[in-house]
């Protein structure tokens, strides 16, 4: 019998580390692979802070009806946009770009392309620093930098925010809830920035994508890195389309505004 109770035992515990493992955000991507061991203590759960703010993760995308939504990361550059842009534009997909400020600054007319093409802008901060390693003041002076810079070139303030690496904790629930951005995560990431080949990203796709998904691939990074993803980005839209999924700005899928205001240039 005390045998069966310390197996039972060792069950639940393990059932529920695996829970807290799966609400706790630990995603790494595009620049490095911090520790989570070291910051284990100043992460929160995602589903903790969809509670206090606004932010879509896997838990809660909305699943009622077959649409998706593409992203793309850690651009503008001049290499991969436009490639990303052609592709877009050739088969009629308006996708959403998280920007990032210190690559926007050098390609500003890719920047101000994505926004003609009929595409969606957030916001990817200035630096791409990990929130785990920095403090409130500095996630909000990266994010309101990145911010200002949009609203120069763009004339509109985006209200979507994607943190770096996917970083979620205390300090940036309350900067996107001080300035009104609502956190955007993925539950669709193929790791196109590390150079894998498109057959592993579009494979990678059909296995996890469903109704709501938000798919995760970049349009910066540098030369060869994601040569992969151009190739299978035209893959990955026909056979998203052949499965009936209806391909939609971020903005349609959530049902919320993507900026908060809107000034003529």
């Amino acid at each position: 019998m005390k045998k069966w109770r310390g197996l039972l035992g060792v069950l639940v515990i393990s059932l529920v580390w695996g829970l807290l493992l799966d609400f706790t955000i630990y995603t790494t991507h595009a620049e490095g692979n911090p520790d989570p061991q070291k910051s284990t203590n100043k992460n929160i759960s995602a589903r903790g802070c969809a509670n206090q703010h606004p932010v879509y993760y896997s838990f809660n995308l909305p699943k009622n009806q077959r649409k998706v939504v593409i992203t793309f990361d850690d651009g503008p550059d001049g290499i991969y946009t436009p490639k990303v842009l052609d592709i877009l534009q050739r088969y009629n997909v308006k996708a959403t770009f998280f920007v990032m400020g210190k690559s926007a600054v050098n390609h500003p007319e890719q920047l101000k392309r994505i926004v003609r093409d009929g595409h969606t802008v957030g916001n990817h901060t200035w630096h791409h620093s990990d929130f785990q390693l920095i403090s409130e003041k500095e996630i909000e002076n990266d994010l309101l930098k990145n911010e200002k810079y949009i609203q120069e070139e763009l004339g509109i303030k985006p209200l979507f925010v994607r943190p770096p690496f996917g970083r979620i904790n205390e300090k940036i629930c309350r900067v996107a809830s001080r300035y009104h951005y609502t956190l955007v995560h993925w539950d669709v990431d193929p790791k196109d920035w590390d150079g894998r080949s498109a057959d592993r990203i579009l494979n990678w796709v059909k296995e996890k994508v469903k109704p709501g998904s938000i798919i995760l691939l970049h349009s910066g990074g540098g030369e060869p890195y994601l040569d992969g993803s151009i190739k299978a980005l035209p893959q990955i839209i026909e056979y998203l389309r052949k499965e009936k999924y209806q391909i939609v700005p971020l903005q349609e899928l959530l049902k919320i505004p993507p900026y908060e205001k809107v000034r003529k240039k």
